[in-house]
C-alpha cells in the first residue's frame, strides 16, 4: 500500500459557544452566527413549527443564491435535507408539496442582500427562548416539581429547566433573578430571588463546572454591557 493511504485526515470545527449580541454592520461575526444558527435549526436543536422552519429555510436559500430565477428553479432537487431538518421531511412525507410551499416563500424574499437575509435569520431564531442554548442533563433534588431527570438550557437570556421528553419548559431563571450559583464536582445550585426572599435548587450533574462557568460568562457581560462573541 501506498504510505498516503495511512495517513488520517482531521479537520477542525469552529463552532459559537457564547451567544452575545454582534454589530448589524461586523459582517465576519454576523456570518458566522449565521452559520452557527442555521446548522442548529436544521440539526433540529432548537424545537420549532414546521412554519418556522420552512420560513427559515425560504431565507437560507435567498443567502445562498440570492434572488429566486424567473425560470424553473432547481435548487431544492434532492436537496431538501440541506434547509429542513430530517422530522419534518419525514413528517410532512411529500417532498413536492414541501418544495413548493419553501419556493413561495423564497420568491418572496427577492431583493434581499445577502447580509440582509443573514440578519433577517438571525432575529427570527434571537425571538426563541432557547436560541443559543448549550444543553445540560442533570437530575434534580429536592424538587417534586420536576421529573426525575431535566435538560438544563443555558443561555444568553438565562437558566431553562426542559422536559426531555416533551420540550416543554418546566421553569425559566432569568439572570435578572439570579442571585448567586455555584457548583461541586458533581452538582449544580441557582439561588433566585430577591434580598428578602430567595429559593435555591439543587441538581445532580456532572458538568458542574462547565455550567457555572457558561453562566459567569454571560452574567458578567450583562453586568458589564460588553458584546461580542466567543468561538471555540
Amino acid at each position: 500500500k501506498d504510505d498516503h493511504d495511512n495517513i488520517e485526515e482531521f479537520h477542525f470545527q469552529y463552532k459559537v459557544r457564547y451567544f452575545f449580541e454582534v454589530p448589524d454592520n461586523d459582517e465576519p461575526a454576523v456570518e458566522l452566527m449565521y452559520v452557527q444558527a442555521k446548522h442548529d435549526v436544521v440539526d433540529a436543536r432548537y424545537p420549532c413549527s414546521d412554519q418556522d422552519a420552512v420560513t427559515l429555510a425560504a431565507l437560507q436559500i435567498q443567502e445562498e443564491f440570492g434572488d429566486c430565477p424567473e425560470s424553473d428553479c432547481q435548487y431544492l432537487a434532492g436537496n431538501l435535507g440541506k434547509y429542513l431538518s430530517e422530522k419534518i421531511i419525514s413528517d410532512r412525507n411529500d417532498d413536492s408539496a414541501l418544495e413548493a410551499q419553501l419556493l413561495k416563500l423564497y420568491a418572496k424574499l427577492q431583493g434581499y442582500s445577502q447580509q440582509e437575509a443573514r440578519l433577517s435569520y438571525l432575529d427570527y431564531v434571537k425571538s426563541w427562548k432557547i436560541y443559543g442554548s448549550a444543553y445540560f442533563f442533570a437530575e434534580p433534588k429536592q424538587n417534586r416539581d420536576f421529573p426525575n431527570q431535566v435538560v438544563l438550557a443555558i443561555n444568553a437570556k438565562g437558566i431553562l429547566v426542559v422536559d426531555p421528553d416533551t420540550k416543554s419548559y418546566l421553569q425559566e431563571y432569568p439572570y435578572s433573578q439570579v442571585v448567586t450559583w455555584g457548583h461541586s464536582p458533581n452538582s449544580f445550585v441557582v439561588v433566585t430571588g430577591n434580598a428578602v426572599k430567595q429559593t435555591k435548587v439543587y441538581f445532580k450533574t456532572e458538568f458542574g463546572k462547565e455550567m457555572n462557568t457558561m453562566v459567569r460568562a454571560y452574567v458578567e457581560v450583562l453586568a458589564g454591557g460588553a458584546g461580542g462573541s466567543t468561538a471555540t
